[in-house]
């Protein structure tokens, strides 16, 4: 079942593509989460990646584990991403924060 609830980002990143698989993040307790999403909206111009993930869970790695609402994505604090295995060896992807 689909949410509502959707992150944003942007970064500087090398290639015209996307090639995240998830996002950990920190919770205010901070515990450490994996965000995954059922969406995802990217443009890439000039080296600066904008991009939308929605319908956003909290993850295991293998099954969606449960919803997070937007008040809890609004205060999540970014870690880092988590990227394709499949990517080219010089791909990269910086979180302007």
């Amino acid at each position: 079942m689909k949410n509502n609830v959707s992150l944003f980002f942007v970064a500087e990143t090398n290639k015209k593509y996307v090639a995240i698989n998830t996002a950990i993040f920190k919770r205010r307790n901070g515990e450490e989460i994996v965000i995954d999403r059922d969406e995802t909206y990217y443009t890439v111009l000039d080296g600066l990646l904008s991009m939308e993930w929605n319908s956003i869970y909290v993850c295991d790695g293998e099954i969606q584990d449960y919803s997070i609402t937007q008040e809890e994505a609004d205060t999540l604090q970014f870690v880092r991403f988590e990227i394709e295995d499949d990517v080219d060896s010089d791909y990269y992807v910086e979180p302007i924060i």
